[in-house]
């Protein structure tokens, strides 16, 4: 959980040294996005690890 929490940091920190004029709340909705596509992507491997 702490290895989770250190990457949203990461990447939060990342994305608003890369969209500097975005709102906290467009930094944390994007970052949502892509957890949630990440998560897809995971979910998507491990069922053709399965198999």
């Amino acid at each position: 959980m702490a290895d989770e929490k250190k990457a949203d940091d990461e990447m939060i920190a990342g994305l608003k040294e890369r969209l500097p004029n975005a709102s906290d709340e467009d930094i944390h909705t994007v970052a949502e996005y892509i957890n949630g596509l990440t998560s897809k992507a995971n979910d998507e491997r491990q069922k053709k690890i399965r198999r």
